[in-house]
Parts: C-alpha cells; sequence; structure tokens
C-alpha cells in the first residue's frame, strides 16, 4: 500500500471518528458511504478494507462520548456513574484505535482472510 493510500484511509478513519461522535452509525453509513466508496475507488483502496475501516471506527464511536449510547446504556444497566464508566473504558478505546491503525498502515492484517478465500476475486 503506497503512502498516499495509507494518508487516505487515515484522512477517511479520522473524518469517520468525528462524524460518530454526532451521528448514529447506521446514520453516518447512510450519509457517508457513497462518498467515501467514491473516495477509495478513486485512490485505488480495496473496498473491502475500507469497509472493514468504516465499520471498526463507527463501532468504536458506540462507546465514546458525547453520543456513546452502548455505553451509556451499559451505565444505567449496571448502575454506575457515567463518569466513572468514560474513564474506565480509555484502555479499551485505546486498544482499538491501535488495532484500526495498525489495520490501515497494514492492510494485509485485515485483509487476509479475503485474500486467502476468495484469490481471483481481489
Amino acid at each position: 500500500m503506497t503512502e498516499t493510500r495509507i494518508r487516505l484511509v487515515l484522512l477517511v478513519g479520522g473524518f469517520l471518528l468525528v462524524v460518530g461522535t454526532v451521528l448514529s452509525p447506521v446514520t453516518a453509513v447512510i450519509i457517508f458511504m457513497p462518498i467515501i466508496q467514491s473516495i477509495a475507488t478513486l485512490g485505488d483502496t480495496d473496498q473491502i478494507h475500507m469497509g472493514l475501516i468504516v465499520v471498526l471506527t463507527l463501532t468504536l464511536e458506540l462507546v465514546t462520548p458525547p453520543y456513546g449510547i452502548c455505553l451509556l446504556i451499559a451505565t444505567q444497566i449496571g448502575g454506575i456513574p457515567t463518569p466513572q464508566a468514560f474513564i474506565a473504558i480509555l484502555p479499551l478505546v485505546g486498544m482499538a484505535l491501535t488495532i484500526i491503525v495498525a489495520g490501515i498502515v497494514f492492510p494485509g492484517l485485515f485483509l487476509y482472510l479475503p485474500w486467502t478465500l476468495l484469490p481471483g476475486s481481489l
């Protein structure tokens, strides 16, 4: 993967991190996926790779403030204060971000299985 593609996918991932804080993942996919898919095609980025980055990034936003609906529901069920839950989730958010960035820089981490199972179609 060339440096330009890595920058492109990092830009899309950063954009989705910002968008995910104010929109639900379904809404973000409906609004932005046609644009992201066009950008990925123009940048010669694998569609499966871009789809995985989009899904992982928007899924991460389900537990981060201010939208963080899954974390808010979990705090209500568990009966713990929301600020305490946000602090407790920070190491997991850090690990998830590390995995997303590693998948962007080294696309083989995410695409090994598709490359193996579908060698002629990618």
